[in-house]
């Protein structure tokens, strides 16, 4: 079945695809080794991960995976790809700052593809060449210009939700047998309070996921969009969900969260579809009831910090166990070395001492046989023998001698 959204989504899709900037920069990191940090969340997330991984299969992009969120997690690489999407909202998300400031104060350098930047910006600044941020509408890429980001860092491209193959979808009942439903939040995000009983936060079904590869993400996603396929018409503060709803040729009710996303995306890309519509809404919570939404935001991210800091504590700790353990078995092996030395030593000194009573032993021998050349029994011997050298004289002596001998009782 074909829907009047089709058109615009096969544009947009050709839009994202013929971004300059985005398409070369992958291709760039491609070839240079990098790694793709895919981002935790909901199946909104994993709506961001598999047009992600769409746009690199038809750029022929292939980057390993990178698993886990300890602030170590990107070292090892040189250049980093993160997935996109709502983690950079301050006080309220800020899942990825701490590992990628990590990872830029290491010289790495990264994309960031198209999310939505709240307050955030001034921390980068000082890592600009370093880093390319894409913004997925231009509420984002003012506050990061506005923070000191040079604008040839800053760059706008649609959420790549937008960007998943309908393939993904095909073969599914979206006969809209049903009216209407409502996929409304229940987490911080929410702008209202109260809401109708029989609104469903279909995204929370799964949450906290790093969603990395094609089927992880496809397989529950087909199961929402069956479900929401049921529907004539989808009333949402769901980002995703209203993407999701909108490729399925819904009629979709777009209502504000408790900042811009919403209404800037919608802006920015939604707008452009026939099937969707943007309703403002204001909060039913107190002037008092927002403060402790406020303070209570403060909180949650304080323990997050902490936590965070528990870890990269905890992470120092044992890379100094991790080296003490190698000192040590460095140092036993060099006792090791020392007691063999010693050995060896010990029988040098030996073998020296041997030869050195050798020698004195020898010395004592020459000293003798040399007081027995200069003594006067051995010059009157050196006479008497040579007398016998004498051809006559020798020969007479000699004869003596016999006879001498021959008397000799």
């Amino acid at each position: 079945m074909t829907y009047p959204s089709d058109d615009v989504r096969t544009t947009v899709r050709d839009e994202i695809k013929g971004n300059k900037t985005l398409v070369e920069g992958l291709r760039e990191f491609a070839s240079l080794g990098a790694g793709f940090y895919a981002g935790y969340g909901n199946l909104g997330d994993a709506l961001i991960a598999l047009g992600t991984l769409d746009l690199f299969r038809d750029l022929g992009c292939d980057f390993p995976r990178i698993k886990g969120r300890e602030q170590a997690t990107l070292s090892g690489y040189t250049h980093v790809v993160m997935g996109g999407g709502g983690g950079w909202v301050k006080g309220l998300w800020e899942t990825y700052l701490d590992l990628t400031l990590s990872f830029l104060k290491e010289g790495g350098r990264l994309i960031i593809l198209p999310s939505t930047f709240s307050s955030f910006g001034s921390e980068f600044v000082p890592y600009a060449d370093q880093v390319t941020m894409f913004c997925r509408e231009e509420e984002s890429y003012r506050q990061l210009i506005t923070q000191g980001m040079p604008e040839d860092r800053v760059f706008l491209c649609h959420d790549l939700a937008f960007y998943c193959d309908p393939a993904h979808f095909s073969g599914l009942d979206l006969s809209g047998r049903y009216p209407d439903i409502g996929i409304f939040r229940n987490d911080e995000e929410r702008l209202l309070k109260n809401r109708d009983r029989a609104s469903v936060d279909l995204s929370l079904l799964i949450n906290d996921i790093q969603w990395m590869d094609e089927a992880q993400c496809a397989e529950p996603l087909r199961a929402v969009a069956g479900l929401i396929g049921q529907f004539d018409h989808v009333h949402t503060d769901r980002l995703h969900m209203a993407v999701l709803s909108t490729q399925l040729g819904r009629n979709v009710d777009v209502r504000p969260g408790i900042y811009f996303k919403n209404r800037a995306v919608f802006d920015y890309t939604l707008h452009r579809f026939p099937n969707v519509t943007f309703q403002e809404e204001e909060t039913d919570y107190t002037p008092s009831e927002q403060g402790i939404r406020f303070s209570n935001q403060l909180l949650r991210e304080t323990v997050r910090r902490l936590n965070a800091e528990q870890q990269a504590e905890r992470e120092h700790t044992g890379s100094i166990l991790r080296r003490n353990d190698a000192l040590l078995k460095r140092n036993d092996a060099l006792l090791k070395r020392v007691e063999t030395l010693q050995v060896e030593l010990e029988r040098e000194k030996q073998t020296v001492r041997v030869d050195e009573q050798k020698e004195a032993h020898i010395h004592a021998l020459s000293a003798l046989v040399e007081e027995m050349r200069s003594s006067w029994f051995h010059q009157l011997s050196k006479r008497y023998y040579a007398l016998f050298r004498i051809p006559v004289l020798g020969k007479v002596l000699h004869g003596l001698r016999g006879m001498m001998g021959r008397q000799h009782p």
